[in-house]
């Protein structure tokens, strides 16, 4: 037997028809869900029909003359072709966001540790660098359970005359482009 709620107006008198919003927004996702899923099916029977049919005969002839090249070939020259024509892979970092800002560096400005009756106490202190040039100071472990990461993917590195590398990345949520220091990047 299922077990529905009776609706009332605020005199007390039962509402003929009355549903829940909780259970219209059900009902809406559900539409939404079956919608999406028409629409994936009807993409995967297109993919389906973009099939083409081979003779098995001209398929082995090319399979084997192909074969046939890449045994005769240079290695280093199908090394070399293969190099050339390589997709490049996007490389996708984390960075932190403070309070919606990107956290473009930070420094430790207290980091004490004391062992006080058998108890271990730590008092640290950490000032951030945002990308609006606002530094706040704040304990470490509230940066630590407040800092969000976002997705961001790597455009460029440059490194300096003494080796250190800094990136210009974009966030993929945005587009907004930094440049960032590689020490601060996935916090």
């Amino acid at each position: 037997m299922e077990n529905t709620q009776i609706l009332r107006d605020k005199d007390g008198n039962i509402i003929e028809g009355a549903v829940l919003k909780a259970d219209v927004d059900k009902k809406i996702q559900q539409e939404k869900i079956i919608a999406d899923s028409k629409k994936d099916l009807e993409v995967i029977k297109k993919e389906e029909s973009e099939t083409i049919t081979v003779n098995k005969k001209a398929l082995d002839d090319m399979i084997r003359r192909m074969e046939r090249l890449e045994s005769a070939a240079d290695v280093g020259r199908l090394d070399k072709y293969d190099q050339k024509n390589k997709k490049a892979l996007s490389h996708v970092v984390l960075l932190g966001t403070y309070n919606g800002k990107i956290v473009l560096g930070w420094k430790m400005l207290k980091d004490e540790v004391q062992k006080i009756n058998g108890v271990w106490r730590e008092s640290q202190l950490i000032q951030i660098k945002l990308d609006d040039d606002t530094t706040l100071d704040l304990p470490y472990l509230q940066y630590v359970q407040e800092v969000v990461k976002v997705d961001a993917t790597i455009l460029s590195r440059t490194k300096d005359n003494n080796g250190h590398e800094t990136l210009k990345v974009r966030r993929n949520d945005n587009g907004n482009e930094y440049l960032i220091d590689v020490t601060f990047i996935n916090p």
